[in-house]
């Protein structure tokens, strides 16, 4: 079996075992939780001290979606040391300064589809500071969340992890988000590519 394929079978089975989940707590009992971040023996912190947390296999949750679904664009620029900003389909990445010691062509790439997520390039580049991330809301379906509480930065391997038809990502990573008091946009900051994603399921 192909990793794509594994990756799609492994998403319907968890997605699967959601759906059953949320069949039983459909009484009015709280809410399903999603299996919860394990941390690093040396976690990794994010500028405001916030544990960045590495799960030890794919967990799975559901994405924050658009109103219509997204065509793909992706945007390149070159950003050196003094920093720099990127911007592509409603999401801008800002590159701080010293987050990098050369120039460095950076790509970010919407992915398309019913998933709010996007892909970043160079694969698996490490940042010296984390760099930011800035989720515009419009176009996205952001009032019918339950709350901020639930919103979480979250980081999946390539397009492969997504399943577009049910809106769920297998994702190994997390990180915390700032929600604008307007709901106007969503904010992560973050240590190292490739791609990330604003989850919704995990509390």
């Amino acid at each position: 079996m192909t990793t794509a394929r594994f990756r799609t079978a492994a998403v319907r089975t968890l997605a699967a075992s959601a759906i059953a989940l949320l069949a039983a707590c459909a009484d009015g009992a709280s809410a399903p939780r999603l299996p919860q971040a394990a941390p690093d023996a040396a976690p990794r912190r994010d500028l405001l001290g916030a544990t960045l947390g590495t799960v030890t296999a794919p967990t799975a949750v559901q994405g924050l979606l658009w109103l219509k679904e997204a065509k793909q664009e992706t945007a390149t620029k070159v950003i050196g040391p003094a920093g720099g900003s990127l911007g592509v389909g409603g999401m801008k990445l800002t590159v701080p300064k010293g987050a990098v010691t050369t120039n460095l062509t950076f790509s970010v790439t919407r992915v398309g589809g019913r998933i709010v997520a996007y892909e970043f390039q160079p694969h698996g580049t490490t940042f010296r500071v984390p760099v930011k991330l800035e989720f515009e809301t419009k176009g996205i379906d952001f009032a019918s969340m339950a709350g901020a509480s639930r919103i979480a930065g979250a980081h999946f391997l390539d397009a492969s992890a997504l399943d577009q038809t049910l809106g769920l990502a297998l994702v190994t990573e997390f990180a915390p988000t700032i929600v604008a008091v307007d709901k106007s946009k969503v904010t992560m900051e973050v240590p190292h590519f490739s791609g990330w994603m604003v989850s919704t399921g995990r509390r």
